[in-house]
């Protein structure tokens, strides 16, 4: 549980909150409240699997890790979170992206990690191709065919002119694009 003794015992900065490696393995709907108005929030090394339905009303938060805990899959709530841009979910079991995209997060969402997971085939990302705004992402780590990544290679080269932490998104955007998944 999340309690305010325990938000008062973090550092804030703004609207900052860290709940780094405290064993947290939910955040129970009445929890999300306390949230209310952060903008950063880092849940990091924890044994967070899943949240709550009300995790959307947290309409000021803009960057959300969630790094290191043992979701399988991407929450479709935070699909549902109208500001959120930078989404850390590295270090997790996460085996493929949700193939229902919401329009929030094809015009908002810019970062998205997925380092360390995993994601076996780029075909479990189809649905990248919808994200408009995706700048950066990170797929190092993930068990995918390097006759795969050869493809997408292949159709953007890596000496293209684009900055390297922004080629998986705009390459694997132009081949996902190309081939009409």
């Amino acid at each position: 549980h999340i309690t305010r003794e325990l938000l008062q015992q973090q550092q804030y900065e703004g609207s900052t909150i860290r709940l780094i490696g405290m064993g947290i393995s939910g955040v129970p709907e009445a929890d999300v409240k306390l949230l209310e108005s952060v903008e950063r929030l880092s849940m990091r090394k924890n044994l967070i699997s899943r949240l709550p339905a009300n995790f959307c009303s947290l309409k000021s938060l803009r960057y959300l890790d969630l790094d290191s805990n043992i979701f399988r899959e991407i929450p479709t709530v935070l699909m549902q979170c109208p500001t959120l841009e930078i989404l850390d979910l590295s270090n997790n079991k996460i085996e493929s992206l949700p193939q229902d995209i919401t329009t929030l997060w094809s015009e908002n969402l810019k970062v998205l990690s997925l380092k360390n997971n995993n994601v076996g085939s780029i075909w479990e990302m189809s649905s990248l191709a919808k994200l408009e705004n995706l700048s950066v992402l990170e797929i190092e780590g993930n068990p995918i065919p390097k006759e795969e990544l050869d493809l997408v290679k292949s159709h953007t080269p890596m000496a293209s002119g684009i900055a390297q932490e922004e080629y998986w998104a705009i390459a694997l955007r132009r081949y996902l694009s190309l081939i009409h998944i």
